[in-house]
């Protein structure tokens, strides 16, 4: 509750004489901060009689002062400091003379005032006009002051405060309210300087965009120029290159026409060699087979026939299976298996004759054949291909060989009966010898055929590159 405390220290009255040899009466001043309710030092505190400053003090930390008045005079204690209104109380010791009897009261007085902020603009005359109290020294009562206006100064007091309290509240609305103005103008402001910031961009950009657009412009008409001048050029360019093409092709077709024409007889050449070499073998095959027939004949046992038969399906064997692992090698490393062989060979010749419709037939399918590599494809279908595929199958292995040479191997008990088909064997084996020469000759024919119609279709693609490369 804000009201000014006036506490008086009574002391217990003397029940012996007092005697006071000084005429100066100590009165004690605690002085306060009114807001914050705590004792407050660095006040200054003055005792003036009769507009005379008799005492001059500052309150400790504490608020203490105490001021020492002599009495018989009325005295005006003033409590000031800057920034806070100045109060004051009165003091009356006007009925103490020079001396104070032992029945007299104890002259002693106690006051505590608290003061309050200056604020501008709220009317303070009342408390500066008007003490807060007044005391005053009676004989028979002692120090009193008057409680009537404490209690008056303590309401205008309260009513002051609140009007601060309202002032100060006004106060902080209107700063509250300059901030927000303040923040407010400076939005504006800022809002104002983004937009000046944008319509100069803008401005600026427009400026800009005008110029780029001016330049594509220009970029523009100067590229449509250039197509025009690139698109004529490219016109002649291509009027040129189809009148060169034009010339290029005629030639092309000319040396063409020329290459096809040697392809052709290189073609009919390797056709006719080819339908010649077969024409020689089947004379050589021919011959060979009477002899083997003729020799057939003298035997006359049908158990050599058989075995006959058993050693011609072994050399079949190994005649396919040299011409995989190089038939000149097999020949060399099995020279009994190569007997055996050529008596096989002569038989199944003959055989193949038999089975052979005529010479014209083989003519016609070397005819069809486009190459050397379709003619002996042709010429193995002559020959039986299951047959060759069956003993090739057969021939695998070396292993399998040896099996069937040990089979041979039994003939020669039947050799032994029949020297005759020894002296046969001998002739089997040169013919074998003749035929692997005869071999070596018409594989050495074809591949110096295919050579020669491989030079000359190298010469043919040779023109058809410069003729496509000139087109």
């Amino acid at each position: 509750m804000k009201i000014i405390q006036f506490t008086f220290l009574i002391l217990t009255i003397l029940t012996s004489f007092i005697s006071f040899s000084q005429i100066e009466v100590p009165f004690f001043v605690k002085t306060a901060n009114y807001h914050t309710k705590k004792f407050e030092g660095g006040i200054t505190v003055k005792a003036i009689s009769e507009g005379n400053t008799i005492q001059t003090l500052i309150s400790d930390s504490k608020g203490d002062a105490i001021l020492n008045l002599p009495i018989g005079k009325q005295y005006r204690i003033e409590l000031s400091k800057p920034g806070k209104i100045t109060r004051f109380v009165n003091v009356d010791y006007t009925q103490l003379k020079d001396t104070i009897k032992e029945e007299d009261a104890d002259p002693r007085g106690e006051v505590e005032i608290s003061l309050f902020d200056d604020v501008q603009g709220v009317d303070y005359s009342f408390v500066l006009n008007n003490p807060a109290t007044n005391f005053t020294y009676d004989l028979n009562l002692g120090v009193y002051f008057d409680e009537s206006l404490a209690v008056k100064t303590i309401k205008e007091v309260e009513r002051i405060l609140n009007i601060i309290q309202k002032a100060r509240a006004e106060e902080q609305r209107k700063v509250e309210e300059q901030k927000q103005k303040e923040k407010e103008q400076a939005a504006i402001a800022e809002a104002k300087k983004r937009t000046d910031d944008l319509v100069a961009k803008a401005e600026s950009e427009a400026v800009k965009k005008a110029e780029v657009e001016a330049k594509i412009k220009e970029k523009e008409e100067l590229k449509r120029i250039a197509d025009e001048e690139a698109k004529r050029k490219s016109d002649e360019l291509i009027a040129k290159a189809e009148e060169l093409a034009r010339l290029k092709k005629e030639e092309s077709a000319r040396k063409k026409a020329e290459s096809d024409s040697l392809v052709e007889v290189a073609r009919k050449k390797a056709e006719a060699d080819s339908l010649a070499e077969v024409v020689r073998k089947k004379a050589e095959a021919d011959s060979l087979a009477e002899v083997v027939r003729k020799k057939a004949e003298s035997d006359s046992l049908a158990e050599v026939a058989r075995k006959k038969a058993e050693a011609d399906s072994l050399a079949e064997e190994a005649r396919k299976k040299a011409e995989a692992d190089s038939l000149a090698e097999v020949v060399r490393k099995k020279a009994e298996a190569d007997s055996l062989a050529a008596l096989r060979q002569a038989q199944e010749t003959a055989r193949k004759k038999a089975e052979a419709d005529s010479l014209a037939e083989v003519a016609r399918k070397k005819a069809e054949a486009d190459s050397l590599a379709v003619v002996a494809r042709k010429k193995a279908e002559i020959d039986s291909l299951a047959e060759v595929a069956r003993k090739k199958a057969e021939a695998d292995s070396l292993a399998e060989v040896a099996r069937k040479k040990a089979e041979a191997d039994s003939l020669a008990e039947v050799a032994r009966k029949k020297a005759e088909a020894d002296s046969l064997a001998e002739v089997a084996r040169k013919k074998a010898e003749i035929d692997s020469l005869a071999e070596v000759a018409r594989k050495k024919a074809e591949s110096d055929s295919l050579v020669e119609v491989a030079r000359k279709k190298a010469e043919a693609d040779s023109l058809a590159e410069v003729a496509r490369k000139k087109a």
